[in-house]
């Protein structure tokens, strides 16, 4: 999923961590490689609904990584 870190667009990786119970939230930016979010980025979800980039922060992406996760259960 394409979202903006702090302005720039990134490619978000969401993995459940081995304890089962938290989230490792990382990017892939085509200039900088992997990096992981960090507490204050400013971020940046693509709408297809409204057709523009929509503001959101770290449980949005917690909760579409959920969604993803329960949909290919399904």
């Amino acid at each position: 999923m394409q979202i903006k870190v702090n302005g720039a667009v990134a490619t978000f990786i969401a993995k459940v961590r081995p304890d089962g119970d938290s989230w490792d939230l990382r990017c892939v930016d085509p200039f900088v490689g992997e990096f992981r979010l960090r507490p204050g980025d400013t971020l940046h979800f693509w709408s297809e609904q409204f057709a523009e980039w929509l503001p959101g922060c770290e449980m949005d992406l917690i909760e579409l990584a959920v969604a993803k996760l329960e949909k290919g259960k399904g």
